[in-house]
């Protein structure tokens, strides 16, 4: 959390992995929020934005452009905050793309942890999030 790094956590179903990050996350410091962003049912990048606003937590209605809606988004990402997304593989990577661009964004404070079977596969298709660490669960 103190780099702000991403991390993908992948193996095979049933393995664990999403008890593994809860645990880890009891131990985040304090100061630091923790948010478990759902993947959307048929995943678009419009749907990604949703479902971070919400996840967040946000007050008001979902703002009507992009542009309104990652102002909102960006803006309460800029406190301490880890994001975690678990059956990433699931994604498009337009949306991998979305996420991307909020862990990469100057304003925002976030460490991005990326949960699910076969979600190394996926995230391979975007080189700076693949040069990230990953976790194996064996």
């Amino acid at each position: 959390m103190a780099t702000q790094g991403a991390v993908c956590v992948f193996g095979d179903p049933g393995q664990g992995k999403t008890a593994v990050v809860r645990m880890a996350l009891g131990e985040v410091p304090p100061g630091w929020k923790v948010t478990w962003v759902p993947v959307p049912v048929r995943p678009s990048v419009a749907g990604m934005r949703r479902a971070v606003f919400d996840a967040l937590g946000l007050a008001g209605r979902f703002p009507h452009t992009s542009a309104l809606a990652d102002a909102a988004v960006t803006g309460a990402l800029g406190e301490a905050r880890v994001l975690v997304v678990d059956e990433v593989q699931r994604l498009p990577v337009p949306c991998l793309e979305c996420l991307q661009s909020l862990w990469d964004h100057p304003g925002t404070r976030i460490t991005l942890v990326l949960c699910g079977a076969g979600s190394e596969r996926a995230l391979s298709r975007l080189p700076r999030l693949a040069s990230e660490r990953k976790w194996r669960l064996w």
